[in-house]
């Protein structure tokens, strides 16, 4: 079941919005459905995706747009079987297609949700194809908004009729006019085969302000204007008629119905108002008895209230007489004030003159200091930039060493350093400064100075913040509350003289929340044994509450030095004064600990409560789990969510804990008696929010509890539509569901729509909403049930909270960590419901009602439950035993680094990025460091694959590196080794290679010049076939192709499908396979890349010199292979990043038992990365063979990854082997990406 998108009221949901909407929207789709046929059609707007979908069922192919990139990932994945429908993300005066690639635009509720009405006509135009047609809807605003005084708040632009025309006159040269309204109304018809076109229309419409009928003989007003739109002169007719839901027609006969029952409830409410009355005079009477009463009482208490106001009066006039006196006191007293104030005052306002004279001469002086500075820089800029500044720079050189010398001999006296002139050069620390921005140090400009001008107004961090820490040991908090740096010899000490092991807990922040809290519990627990220094990254409440169970307490820390690099100086400050056993690193948020504790060789144990994606992009996840030694999830569903292809080895590593049930901090600030806190405010504010459910009940009904913010993947609205199948199924149940938790910033509009459906379904009595409350244990106490109905949470608090109080817990299946710790048991597993299945939620929630003995069993199992899994010190115990191996692997760690410190296998140059600052040695403990945690990134050296290696020796018990104990072995040949072909030697042929030819595809003419260069650098003799989209294209290669003399050249225009396969394949395939050596190139750029950013640049570089060479002749090296050995199949170059599938086998997969291929490689493996290889034509015979044609290759726009495409490339090793060759890999010292 494909989850709905979140119904915000601005686009159409089918399942969710019945009525006139659906009607209008659904007509048009129809109407539209008839002039697809057979056509290609795109859909703007396509929002949810329902029209498209319509669309297709007649449709020769659609294509869905809309902006909205949540909403096409929705139909994507909810309207995957049609072979003929994709979606793309796009704006309507942007689209994503080619020009003239449709027949039909279709475009319904769109124009009026934005004012670019003449770029989304333009666009339209663009795409279709000669004599296209565009249907397109627009409200009327006379109609929609003025008639009735009504503004949507989702709408931007809407058009009058008159407006709606013009701007359809101004694109096409044909258009026809459509009214569409829903009217409830009685419909007269002929029903004769035939109608005479001089039936005359008679519409009547009851007018509700005088309640007259008025008679009009032409259409009603439409609401909508909808147009079909095209330059053919002749265009076809609409069909008008009439679209009816006949389950709309039964809604409103059941409202009718309802209506009518609620006429006679009414009349018999009236009935007992009647009965009511007669009581009421009775009642009347005695009132006016008990008033005779009360007046008597009246007399008594005036005669009182006159005594009371003669005393009154008196202590008034004792009160004014002492009035007067302070009074008079008071005035001698201002007066002398207020002379001595205008004294002082008359002399501030002299200096203030003086000030702001003063003020307007520096500004006119900063002004020419400006002006002469930039000129100043600009010579400096002009100077430094010179052809003289460079060729003197030995003598600079020279002359600062010799006076360096100078000094030394006179003893002397240094010239103050830079760092010593301004404050502001306290502040920096050059060496730090370059390694953290590596922006300035690959500029090349002096970073003292760009930290001066630029850095620090940007925010920039000069150098990486001190070691903040508080010394708490046990003394008592008045003598712990200060922050300072302190000293080796204040670490390892405790009260009673005994040394114990330290242990680092580290917590992103230290708000009351539920991470910190958790933070806070852990160290508590942990003193019991350790000695406890807690790292607090961010501030909060609770920097107190750590004081008192913890030995040390550093932080917190500014936002911009929560940095891996700015950190690990303060980490280095703390290993130096602890010897730590192992860290605690408390959620992904506080994941820039990680790599500085790893690079001190201090075992880590990240704790994972979050769903990763909600918190860090998936190379953050690989990085952050790469550094960590040990890693535990509270619940399986967030290990699963965290089990992506390239974490995917880790995930044998990684261990599942439920956390036990938090303590809560209390509130230091509370300074009263230990015996009175929370007393005397708590149970009075209990009784209120207990008042408040019950909203003046005299019996208690049954409570089901629901708690967290209110927002989407809390399932809030699940709760309220869990509650209206209760009202559905047992109705006379006394059932209150009720809502703890407030509304957070992002979600108002999701609250709003929740208080809107419980309004609409009538279940202001079935459901409480009581805002967030510090008392929710007392409500474990006053309820019978906690239904948890999140769409997506790991392991919240509510549950284990409950669990431990007692309380049936009910949760749906695959949506939290709640369900999966009921499993085993088959008691509790009643408690877990089918995935968002709220009938199922609303019966269970009616059986529990019904039977009390249910209840009773459930809550002893619940209990015990808690008492077993949810223990807090249990947990802490555990987290000590899976930090116990940490020690081990750390020396595993450093035997390794060490390994490959002392040869020359590790190629650092291979592994580290193009432009990389990295040392060899950091390299390698990055390396090793993420070898140990089951994540490989990229390569040790070409064509090592330490994933095969570890399956091949079973390194996953002991963690052993890979690359390491390969070195250790011998070096073993195996399936880890790709065979290698070092391009940078010369390759001495044993007999010619034979014919040759080069398939180059140009979509991008401009970079054709650059591969045929590189090939020309060769000296070999190569046919070249060159693929272009079109013929101006065509005509470009040709003249950039005129001076080629090494072999013919054939270039030929082909359909924009495909890529740089399709023609490689479907054109050029049957005359390819005439060669015996070819080579497959094309003009690489990607689009989605950010311009300024050298990934591309670096990657194409890598492919071009290992694969046609300028530094070396690598074309002829590989094709002297290709001579010297007839059962190399394929060559291309080494790709530094280890890859895998991606998103790619399911397209895999039919296209292998289509080629014939039985086996596919598994994880990571090796392929031409880019799709540029050479190959021998027999090799790939089964692909060539294959007929592939056009129509098979995916349509454009393709996405960045999962396509055939991608598969295609992936697939390429398993065709050559399957056809009896072999493969080789190409690099060159010095040469990555």
């Amino acid at each position: 079941m494909t989850a709905q998108l979140p119904p915000t009221g601005e686009r159409f949901l089918p399942e969710l919005m019945p009525g006139e909407i659906a009607l209008e929207h659904q007509h048009r789709y129809h109407i539209a459905a008839v002039l697809a046929r057979g056509l290609d059609v795109l859909d703007v707007a396509s929002g949810e995706g329902y029209g498209s979908s319509l669309l297709a069922d007649v449709a020769k192919s659609v294509v869905g747009v809309d902006i909205d990139e949540d909403a096409i990932g929705f139909a994507s994945r909810k309207y995957c079987a049609a072979p003929n429908l994709r979606f793309a993300a796009g704006a309507c005066s942007a689209l994503p297609l080619q020009d003239a690639s449709v027949d039909l635009v279709v475009s319904f509720e769109t124009i009026e949700h934005h004012d670019e009405h003449e770029a989304m006509l333009a666009e339209i135009k663009r795409v279709l194809r000669p004599g296209g047609m565009l249907i397109i809807s627009s409200p009327d605003k006379h109609e929609y908004s003025d008639a009735p005084n009504y503004r949507n708040p989702y709408h931007v632009a809407e058009l009058y009729r008159d407006e709606f025309e013009a701007l359809l006159g101004r694109w096409f040269r044909s258009y026809r006019l459509y009214g569409q309204r829903v009217r409830h109304a009685s419909t007269f018809f002929a029903i004769e085969d035939r109608v005479s076109s001089a039936d005359r229309i008679a519409n009547f419409v009851v007018d509700d302000t005088v309640g007259t009928i008025v008679q009009s003989a032409s259409a009603i007003a439409p609401r909508y204007l909808v147009a079909i739109a095209s330059d053919h002169a002749e265009l076809p007719a609409l069909a008008v008629g009439t679209f009816a839901d006949r389950q709309e027609e039964q809604r409103i006969e059941r409202l009718g119905a309802e209506l009518q029952s609620a006429q006679e409830e009414a009349s018999a409410t009236r009935q007992q108002i009647a009965d009511l009355q007669s009581q009421n005079r009775v009642r009347t009477e005695e009132v006016s008895h008990l008033r005779l009463e009360l007046q008597e009482w009246r007399k008594h208490a005036d005669a009182l209230e006159v005594r009371a106001g003669a005393q009154e009066a008196a202590l008034r006039q004792i009160g004014e007489r002492h009035a007067k006196q302070l009074i008079e006191a008071h005035d001698g007293g201002v007066q002398f004030a207020k002379q001595k104030m205008e004294g002082e005052l008359s002399s501030l306002r002299s200096a203030l003159s003086g000030v702001q004279f003063a003020k307007q001469k520096m500004e006119g002086e900063l002004s020419t200091l400006r002006s002469a500075l930039a000129h100043s820089d600009a010579q400096f800029q002009s100077v430094v930039r010179s052809w003289s500044w460079r060729i003197t720079r030995p003598l600079r050189v020279g002359r600062r060493l010799a006076a360096r010398f100078k000094r030394h001999a006179l003893n002397g006296t240094v010239v103050p350093t830079r760092a010593q002139v301004t404050s502001v050069a306290e502040e920096f620390d050059e060496k730090y400064y370059l390694r953290r921005y590596a922006d300035v140090a690959n500029a090349g400009i002096d970073p003292y100075q760009h930290y001066a001008m630029f850095g620090r107004p940007e925010g920039r961090s000069g150098r990486p913040p001190k070691l903040v820490l508080r010394q708490t040991g046990s003394a008592t908090l008045a003598t712990a509350s200060f922050i300072h740096d302190v000293g080796p010899e204040a670490s390892n000490n405790t009260s009673d003289g005994a040394r114990r092991g330290a242990v680092l807990v580290v917590s992103h922040e230290a708000t009351r929340t539920g991470a910190p809290i958790l933070a806070w519990n852990i160290c508590r627990e942990l003193r019991e044994h350790y000695e406890v220094v807690a790292l607090l990254l961010g501030k909060g409440p609770l920097l107190n509450n750590f004081d008192e169970v913890c030995d040390a307490v550093a932080g917190p820390y500014t936002p911009a030095d929560r940095d891996p690099m700015a950190l690990s100086g303060v980490i280095g400050e703390l290993c130096d004064r602890y010897d730590f056993e192992f860290a605690v690193v408390n959620s992904i948020a506080s994941r820039s600990v990680l790599q500085p504790l790893a690079e001190r060789y201090v075992p880590s144990t990240l704790l994972v409560h979050e769903f990763y994606k909600f918190h860090c992009s998936p190379d953050e996840l690989v990085d952050t789990l790469a550094w960590a030694c040990q890693v535990v999830f509270s619940a399986k569903i967030v290990l699963d969510s965290a089990d992506i292809e390239r974490t995917h080895p880790a995930k044998g590593y990684a261990h599942v804990v439920p956390q036990g049930k938090s303590q809560i901090p209390g509130d230091t600030r509370d300074t009263r008696p230990d015996e009175t806190k929370g007393v005397t405010d708590q149970e009075p504010r209990v009784k209120a929010l207990q008042n408040k459910i019950l909203r003046g009940r005299t019996n208690k009904p049954f409570i089901v509890l629901g708690a967290g913010t209110i927002e989407y993947r809390k399932g809030v609205d699940l709760f309220v539509a869990t509650a209206a199948e209760i009202e559905r199924y047992a109705p006379d149940a006394d059932i209150l569901m009720v809502w703890v938790g407030g509304v957070v910033e992002g979600y108002k509009q999701y609250a709003e729509f929740v208080t809107t459906q419980v309004e609409q379904s009538g279940l202001a009595d079935r459901i409480e909403f009581v805002g967030e409350t510090p008392d929710l244990e007392a409500l474990y106490r006053f309820a019978e049930v906690c239904f948890v109905p999140s769409r997506l949470d790991p392991l919240p608090n509510i549950a284990l909270d409950a669990i431990t109080a007692g309380l049936p817990v009910l949760s749906f299946e695959n949506a939290t960590g709640v369900a999966e710790n009921f499993k085993g048991d088959p008691q509790l597993e009643q408690c877990v419901l089918p995935f968002l299945d709220v009938q199922e939620a609303a019966r269970r929630i009616i059986a529990l009602y019904n039977s009390p003995t249910d209840r009773r069993l459930l809550s002893q199992r619940m209990t015990a439950l808690a008492a077993d899994r949810f223990d807090m010190s249990r947990y802490v115990a555990k987290l000590i035993d899976l930090a116990k191996p940490g020690r081990r692997l750390v020396e595993q760690e450093r035997a390794d680094i060490q390994t490959l410190l002392s040869g020359k296998d590790f190629a650092e140059w291979f592994y580290l990025p193009s432009g990389s600052l990295t040392s060899r040695e950091e390299a390698i403990q990055q390396y090793v460091k993420a070898s140990q945690a089951g994540i490989y990134l990229r390569k040790p050296a070409p064509g090592f694959y330490p994933n095969k290696y570890t399956e091949c020796h079973a390194l996953s018990q002991t963690r052993a590196e890979p690359f390491a104990h390969y070195i250790a072995a011998g070096r073993p040949s195996g399936a880890w080794q790709e065979e290698l072909l070092d391009v940078s030697l010369p390759q001495p042929a044993s007999g010619s290679a034979g014919r040759i030819a080069v398939h180059i595809h140009a979509f991008y003419p401009d970079l054709l010049a650059d591969i045929v260069r590189r090939l020309s650098a060769n000296e070999l003799e190569a046919d070249l076939f060159i693929s272009v989209p079109s013929a101006v294209i065509g005509a470009e290669c040709e003249n950039l192709l005129f001076s080629y003399r090494a072999g013919t050249r054939t270039i030929r225009v082909v359909p924009n499908s495909g890529r740089d396969i399709g023609p490689f394949v479907t054109e050029f395939g049957s005359e390819l396979l005439q060669y015996n050596v070819i080579g497959h190139f094309h003009t690489k750029k990607s689009v989605h890349v950010d311009p300024k950013s050298n990934l591309v640049r670096n990657w194409v570089n890598h492919l071009m010199e290992t694969l046609l060479g300028t530094q070396h002749r690598a074309a002829e090296a590989i094709v002297s292979a290709f001579a010297n050995d007839p059962k190399l199949g394929l060559v291309f170059a080494d790709d530094p990043h280890l890859i895998g599938w991606d998103k790619n086998l399911p397209f895999a997969k039919p296209l292998a038992q289509k080629l014939g291929l039985d086996r596919l490689p598994e994880q990571f493996f090796s392929f031409p990365v880019g799709t540029m290889f050479w190959a021998r034509p027999a090799a790939l015979k089964a692909l060539f063979e294959s007929g592939l044609q056009w129509e098979d290759y995916p349509s454009e726009p393709l996405p960045i990854d999962g396509s055939m495409l991608h598969a295609l490339e992936r697939l390429l090793p398993s065709i050559v082997q399957h056809a009896g060759y072999r493969r080789k890999v190409t690099y060159a010292a010095g040469l990555t990406r």
